[in-house]
């Protein structure tokens, strides 16, 4: 029986031929599965997510957070949200990573 993890995983890279794509479904669902903004934790600090991208090339995919007024793009994978349904899509992609 396949976990919840894979199953999300499954879903954000369907039809995703090669790893280009592949990101390029994960940013997609991040971006559609994951409300901006909300409360978050960046390197255990409190903080705000504000916005998810993809970087240039994409190989990568990253969140904007504020801490302390000032605004930080972060590997998306090194937040943790509060809302744990929506934290599941994270825990997913860092086990696709």
């Amino acid at each position: 029986m396949k976990s919840k993890l894979q199953k999300l995983i499954e879903e954000a890279t369907v039809d995703c031929y090669g790893e280009d794509e592949q990101f390029s479904g994960w940013a997609c669902t991040l971006e559609d599965q994951i409300k901006c903004p909300q409360a978050c934790t960046a390197s255990k600090n409190a903080a705000k997510l504000l916005k998810i991208s993809e970087t240039k090339g994409g190989r990568s995919i990253n969140a904007m957070v504020e801490i302390g007024g000032k605004r930080l793009l972060v590997p998306i994978e090194s937040i943790e949200l509060k809302d744990k349904c929506q934290n599941n899509w994270i825990l997913a992609y860092k086990e696709w990573l």
